[in-house]
C-alpha cells in the first residue's frame, strides 16, 4: 500500500470522528422522533377505534322543527341503505325559559342587571 492511500485515509477518519458527535445528536433525534410518531399514531388509532364502536357515532338524531314525523317520511327513512331501525323519542326534547326570579341574590343581581335570563335545555 502506498504512504498517499494511508494519509489519505487518516485524513477521512479524522473528517468523520470531527462529525462524530452531530451524527450521534442526529441518530437520537431519529430515534425520538420515531418512537413519538409510532406512540401517537398508535394513539389516534385507538381513539377512533373506539369513536367508531360509541354509539353516538351510529346514531342520526332527527329533531323536527314544525311538528311530528308523518308516517310516510319515517318508512322513507327506514327504507334508507343502513338504517337499521327508528327510536321515536317521547316527551320534552329542546325547550327555552326566561327566568325572572331566583332565590340566589348574585344570579338575581345578574337579572336584574340584564333584565331576564334564559335558559336553554336540550
Amino acid at each position: 500500500m502506498k504512504l498517499t492511500n494511508v494519509n489519505f485515509l487518516a485524513k477521512a477518519n479524522a473528517k468523520i470522528n470531527k462529525n462524530e458527535k452531530g451524527i450521534k445528536i442526529v441518530s437520537a433525534l431519529l430515534v425520538i422522533s420515531i418512537s413519538l410518531i409510532s406512540a401517537f399514531s398508535i394513539t389516534v388509532t385507538k381513539a377512533v377505534n373506539e369513536y367508531k364502536e360509541d354509539y353516538r357515532a351510529r346514531t342520526l338524531q332527527v329533531d323536527p322543527i314544525f311538528g311530528p314525523l308523518d308516517e310516510n317520511t319515517v318508512n322513507k327513512i327506514r327504507n334508507i341503505e343502513h338504517v337499521e331501525s327508528i327510536f321515536p323519542l317521547k316527551g320534552i326534547r329542546n325547550d327555552s325559559f326566561s327566568v325572572t326570579q331566583t332565590s340566589n341574590q348574585e344570579f338575581q343581581d345578574r337579572i336584574d342587571d340584564k333584565g331576564d335570563a334564559h335558559i336553554d335545555i336540550w
